[in-house]
């Protein structure tokens, strides 16, 4: 047995010679590739419009709403959808700083609820008083108000207003129930801006549509809204593909 023990130690010295050999001579095995990890985005509070036109939209449609208007792709992306026409046709303009009226405002609200193809029928009775029949926003409002999104704006008379301009907070409860509903109620106020305190009848509309984006806010530190500030037809156009997701290209 002691004969053998040579021959036993030099073949151990080859097996650990030729495994020193194959690591020196074959590639290292790559690591497996690392498992992908995914978490859902999530959504600003405030989307602020921060568009780069000539990406997106190299013509100009409307005269007044140059490529650098800061709601240029917006009011773009609503004319392309068929959502506006705008306030004048021959030269074709927008009127993007002038106030959002309540005459104006129903259609967007109509077709934002409907879609970019509605028009309504005509009205076979008189809801409000100081909107005939024949008068061109009779029929809009009337839908607004079958549908229940609207009571008007006095109780009696029942009137609606059209001429009256819109504010930027009676605006958030409109482009709301647009986009989440006629029944939609949002959550108590918490007294994020500094000009609407918590006892202001649209409080938590107001912070409601900042936190998902619907509107931004007119300053930013410190935070405030300028909730009794006209809403203008460029910010009612934002408002309105934001409430639908209308796509900018």
């Amino acid at each position: 047995m002691n004969a053998r023990r040579p021959s036993a130690i030099v073949l151990g010295l080859a097996v650990v010679l030729s495994a020193c050999t194959r690591q020196l001579t074959e590639p290292p095995v790559p690591p497996p590739p690392a498992t992908p990890t995914s978490s859902a985005p999530t959504k600003p509070a405030i989307l602020l419009p921060t568009p780069k036109p000539t990406d997106v939209v190299k013509s100009q449609t409307f005269a007044d709403v140059p490529v650098d208007h800061p709601y240029y792709l917006q009011i773009e992306a609503l004319w392309r959808h068929g959502f506006t026409s705008g306030c004048k046709a021959d030269p074709p303009m927008f009127c993007p700083e002038a106030t959002m009226n309540r005459a104006e405002g129903v259609v967007f609200i109509e077709r934002g609820i409907w879609g970019s193809q509605f028009m309504p029928g005509a009205p076979t009775t008189q809801v409000f008083s100081d909107l005939p029949a024949d008068d061109w926003a009779a029929k809009w409002a009337t839908a607004l108000w079958l549908d229940g999104y609207t009571s008007g704006c006095s109780a009696e008379p029942i009137n609606f207003c059209p001429l009256r301009g819109y504010t930027r907070a009676e605006g958030t409860v409109f482009y709301l129930r647009m986009m989440y509903g006629r029944d939609f109620l949002p959550p108590d106020a918490q007294g994020v801006f500094g000009d609407v305190p918590g006892e202001y009848w649209a409080a938590a509309w107001v912070e409601a549509a900042t936190k998902v984006g619907l509107i931004p806010p007119c300053q930013a530190e410190p935070p405030l809204f300028c909730p009794d500030a006209p809403l203008t037809r460029a910010m009612a156009a934002f408002m309105l593909v934001q409430a639908k997701g209308i796509p900018l290209e």
